[in-house]
């Protein structure tokens, strides 16, 4: 279930949801910020693999990546942009080697992956969620999919090859409409945005 962090005291928290909070700049610090500036604010994190339906309420805000916001009526910003590619430690790669393109069969390599992400593959590991997955890549456990503005700046990960075609993303700051009438949701989404890019650039 969700965790509440209470920064102050508000009528209504801002409720969150993203793919992982460290994948796209410690959204913890970026909420302690504008809290700081913003007395009184409340903030509700919500922890999950599915994407949350914002139309249904089901959260205020969400940071997505995602080759296209398919529902218009939501308000989004776009903060950058990334492909995904498999990545390995280099520990592993020593090991085991890497294989050099995106195949549904990848051989003799153990594939670590997502819970909701399909595959045919015997060999998977699965994870709850991003920060597992990403642990269990940099521990050596097997290879799997990093976003590349993330798995390019750590100096322990390897990419195993190109992004493949398809593998594009772009990353958004989104709220519904009727959470975004909110003054606090409005102000925190204009707060986050940039913050959000520049750490997608490389400049945080």
């Amino acid at each position: 279930m969700a965790a509440v962090a209470e920064l102050g005291r508000a009528a209504k928290p801002i409720r969150i949801t993203a793919f992982d909070q460290m994948v796209v700049g410690d959204l913890g610090r970026i909420i302690s910020d504008f809290a700081e500036a913003n007395e009184g604010s409340t903030f509700e994190f919500i922890t999950t693999e599915r994407m949350l339906d914002l139309m249904k309420d089901e959260a205020d805000v969400a940071v997505r990546l995602s080759s296209a916001i398919e529902d218009e009526r939501l308000i989004a910003r776009k903060v950058g942009e990334t492909s995904w590619t498999y990545y390995a430690s280099r520990a592993y790669a020593a090991k085991h080697g890497t294989p050099d393109a995106f195949t549904d069969d990848m051989g003799d390599h153990r594939v670590i992956l997502l819970g909701h992400i399909t595959s045919k593959r015997k060999n998977v590991m699965r994870c709850v969620n991003a920060s597992d997955l990403r642990t269990a890549i940099v521990s050596g456990q097997g290879i799997g999919p990093i976003p590349t503005f993330d798995g390019d700046r750590d100096p322990d990960l390897i990419r195993c090859f190109d992004p493949p075609e398809g593998s594009h993303l772009n990353v958004y700051v989104v709220a519904s409409p009727e959470a975004y009438k909110r003054d606090d949701v409005r102000r925190f989404m204009a707060f986050a945005a940039p913050r959000i890019a520049n750490f997608i650039k490389g400049l945080d």
